[in-house]
């Protein structure tokens, strides 16, 4: 587990971190800086690299909180580290919560150009503390929120291809965590244990 001290960029390898940077657009946003899904430098909360990737079966926990004041932000696995406004990195996975109209949105974005947007009701985020679970399977992405499951995003972009997570717009992470596959044990596989008494074997001894 990765706790997040201000704005900073992670760099994970499994099992542990290499390197923390603190990046020098740490300034806290503006909601009238937020435009539509592409935030301004200065509202990037933090960039965290990951070299290594997402596969099948990792879970990606993200603790944090929301202000009071939280109009939306944004949590993206992108294809690369960049956050160039003109030349965005491909986003594989963009979740989008939005308090004015109290809706999650979700998309993908693919040479600057976004997907069909899916929108969900029930907002599961509020003012406080908050745990987010992204678990990628084989076919989609499931979020769980506050150990319940929200919501789920068929894969668009092959998540092989996630390289980078961005957090932006009105929300405070503290926590950042990329858990493995489990492991399931076939117990078909596992050898039985034996009756001590079956177990050893009987000599008889013959007297001459």
């Amino acid at each position: 587990m990765y706790r997040i001290l201000g704005c900073a960029a992670l760099v994970h390898k499994r099992p542990t971190v290499s390197k923390i940077l603190t990046l020098p657009y740490a300034a806290n946003p503006q909601p009238e800086e937020l435009f539509d899904h592409f935030p301004s430098k200065k509202s990037i909360k933090c960039l965290i690299k990951m070299p290594e990737g997402v596969y099948e079966g990792n879970t990606i926990i993200i603790k944090g909180s929301v202000p009071s004041n939280a109009i939306r932000f944004s949590i993206n696995l992108q294809c690369g580290p960049s956050i160039s406004m003109t030349d965005r990195e491909d986003i594989a996975f963009h979740l989008n919560p939005r308090f004015n109209n109290n809706t999650v949105a979700l998309n993908h974005l693919v040479d600057n150009e976004w997907g069909l947007e899916e929108s969900f009701g029930g907002m599961p985020f509020s003012e406080g503390t908050f745990e987010l679970e992204i678990v990628c399977d084989e076919s989609a992405f499931k979020v769980n929120v506050q150990g319940k499951r929200f919501c789920e995003f068929t894969h668009r972009v092959p998540y092989t291809r996630i390289k980078a997570l961005t957090v932006d717009g009105d929300v405070n992470i503290t926590t950042y965590e990329l858990l493995p596959k489990k492991e399931e044990v076939d117990i078909s596989k596992i050898s039985q244990v034996q009756d001590p008494e079956e177990s050893i074997p009987t000599t008889v001894k013959n007297n001459v």
